[in-house]
This record gives structure tokens, sequence and C-alpha cells, in this order.
């Protein structure tokens, strides 16, 4: 069985942060899903109004997937141990 890149029926997410970056707050959130014998998990970065800043319609962004793991949980784990500056780098990218 081939593994899948996008999550298809459940899947686990998981909020593991929050950046400000371009006039936005983004909730980072962790997404996790199974595929044959692991799991696969991307970033999905969810625009959010700064405080004190007018709103400013954004699109939601994410990543492929670039995690992977024998369990949701290990998913959810490697997303916490991402560097800050990957995570950003990462958004930035998404743009």
């Amino acid at each position: 069985m081939a593994a899948r890149d996008e999550p298809a029926g459940e899947s686990v997410n998981a909020t593991i942060g929050r950046l400000d970056a371009e006039r936005l707050r983004w909730r980072v959130v962790v997404e996790a899903w199974p595929a044959a014998q692991s799991y696969h998990g991307r970033l999905v970065f969810l625009p959010e109004a700064m405080p004190g800043q007018p709103a400013f319609e954004s699109a939601p962004r994410q990543s492929g997937a670039l995690l992977h793991g024998r369990t949701a949980e290990e998913i959810v784990i490697a997303a916490h141990e991402l560097p800050e500056k990957h995570i950003r780098a990462l958004l930035h990218s998404l743009a």
C-alpha cells in the first residue's frame, strides 16, 4: 500500500504554538494521519488578527507531509521539537 501524502479519513490535530509574522498572528497546528504502517504529519498555519490591529484576511497555509513516525503522538512530539526559526522559514516559503 502506498503512503498517503494528504490526510484521508481520521487525523489528529494539535496546536503547537503561535508566530507573529506578516502583520498577523499565525496559529501553528500539526496535523497527523495514518499511512500504511506509520503516520505522516504536516504543519498548518491559520491566520489570526494581531491584538489592536484591524482584521486582515489571509488564507491558511499548509506544508506537504514533512514529519513521519510510528504514531500520531510521535508526530506531535516531533513538531514540538522543531526550532521556531525552521517553522518561521516554512511559513514564509508557503506564501
